[in-house]
């Protein structure tokens, strides 16, 4: 007896995300100095990368950051040049779709920050921090508590 044909790709996605699930994914890039703050996605070969970068300065990845089931990616401080690689421990990161916020923050520079798709394989995120002063807040507010401050009037008591 064959097995049904809906059965054959939902047990090659299974072993797809099995595999890529166990493979190792980073978050790499590098951290140079601009007029304008900015996090974008470029190519392995973009020229930008060869330009002086800011060592020291600490890179953090959020998980879904708009979702309650959000989770922390990772962490890491840029090397002498400026680069970074960061693992991001997330089941079929890479191949899957998840959104992450980046902040990025250096003394001496003012921090930046942006949510995009986790990007795949190939590319590598340029961040570009300018000279100034502050200290990176976090957005506002608590996810949970909001959803439930804005179901109050639909609960009985």
């Amino acid at each position: 007896m064959k097995p049904p044909r809906a059965i054959k790709p939902a047990a090659l996605l299974g072993l797809v995300i099995a595999l890529t699930g166990c493979a190792p994914y980073s978050l790499d890039g590098k951290v140079i100095s601009g007029a304008m703050p900015m996090v974008m996605l470029v190519g392995a070969d973009d020229p930008r990368l060869q330009q002086p970068g800011i060592s020291g300065a600490f890179i953090d990845a959020m998980i879904d950051p708009d979702k309650l089931s959000r989770e922390h990616g990772g962490s890491t401080l840029t090397d002498g040049s400026g680069a970074f690689s960061m693992p991001i421990d997330q089941a079929g990161a890479g191949f899957l779709i998840y959104d992450v916020r980046v902040v990025a923050q250096a003394t001496g520079y003012k921090p930046t920050e942006k949510t995009m798709r986790l990007p795949g394989d190939g590319k590598q995120l340029l961040i570009v921090l300018t000279p100034g002063t502050g200290k990176y807040l976090p957005p506002k507010g608590d996810i949970l508590k909001d959803t439930m401050d804005k179901s109050k009037p639909y609960l009985n008591d």
